[in-house]
């Protein structure tokens, strides 16, 4: 299928760019229909343009004072036989699509929640190894003191354990970032968290290895807690601030939902008269349109009232 994207831009009246598919392209109406090859002979592509057998983007930028998008979007919507059926996207109707958006935020949400719960699984055994119970005079501190293998204490031993996956598989995405952000030349949050973790975590195993082979009296303080605790408080903080902005979303998106999706358009024949009232995508509203608001509708856009009367609950506005 061919994707045509027609661009609604004040002030650039005729400005035609064909693109291959893949390249960035703005924000815009993006107009979904048939075969490519009849793309040249409909009113939409009114310059000689070459496009791909199969594919292709070409995007159309007009001036909305002369010319609106249902002007030449309605030839191809009329030869739905040859051009099959035509969907018409911009920024305005992305109320279309709320339901997919809400999911892709609860599935961010849920994965977010699933990472901080298996670095807490981890990070917070190692605090209370590291930080709790070794200074808590008993058998167990006893024990985590006593050596387990190669002059390696239990603390050391269980520490570097249950560190070891907070750091490479919760902090994976960590160093993912890091290595396209010093690819770009861009350092972020990413970077300085991968740098000190990865600090603190590397320390620590040259700790245990210095106290495995020295035996140094008093022993080298691991620091395995710090890494796995950083790494856990972000993503912590990662959750929180997804759920935040769900939150606000969710708030613009009630919004959203109080503009309409259609519209009612009424037409003036040759003649003079009328024609039947017709029910039109809102994003196929053009400048200039009479538009028929029933008893019991929410008015779809601002304009002037024409002729007739009624009442409109401000409430939403205030």
């Amino acid at each position: 299928l061919a994707r045509r994207e027609l661009e609604a831009t004040p002030g650039v009246t005729d400005a035609r760019e064909l693109t291959k598919r893949g390249t960035k392209s703005r924000p815009g109406r993006r107009v979904r229909q048939g075969a490519a090859d009849s793309a040249t002979r409909s009113p939409v592509a009114n310059e000689s343009v070459g496009l791909p057998a199969r594919g292709g983007t070409l995007r159309l930028t007009f001036a909305q004072d002369e010319t609106g998008c249902r002007t030449l979007v309605r030839p191809l919507m009329r030869r739905r036989d040859e051009f099959g059926d035509v969907r018409v996207e911009d920024g305005a109707s992305f109320t279309a699509s709320l339901h997919s958006s809400e999911q892709r935020r609860n599935q961010e949400i849920a994965a977010w929640r699933r990472s901080l719960i298996f670095a807490a699984a981890f990070a917070l055994p190692v605090f209370f190894i590291s930080m709790v119970f070794v200074h808590i005079p008993g058998r167990l501190s006893h024990w985590l003191h006593s050596v387990a293998f190669r002059g390696v204490t239990w603390e050391e031993f269980l520490a570097w354990v249950l560190a070891t996956p907070v750091q490479f598989v919760s902090g994976f995405r960590f160093y993912r970032d890091s290595f396209y952000s010093v690819r770009n030349g861009v350092l972020g949050m990413s970077f300085l968290v991968a740098l000190g973790t990865s600090a603190a975590y590397f320390y620590s195993i040259f700790v245990v290895i210095y106290n495995a082979r020295k035996a140094p009296t008093p022993r080298m303080m691991q620091a395995f807690e710090s890494s796995a605790l950083l790494i856990m408080f972000v993503i912590l903080g990662k959750f929180l601030e997804t759920r935040a902005k769900a939150r606000t979303s969710m708030a613009i998106s009630t919004l959203a939902k109080l503009t309409p999706e259609e519209a009612t358009l009424v037409e003036s024949q040759a003649d003079g008269r009328l024609a039947e009232p017709e029910r039109l995508p809102l994003v196929l509203v053009q400048r200039g349109d009479v538009l028929l608001v029933r008893p019991g509708e929410r008015v779809p856009t601002d304009g002037i009232v024409e002729s007739g009367g009624g009442k409109v609950r401000g409430a939403t506005f205030t």
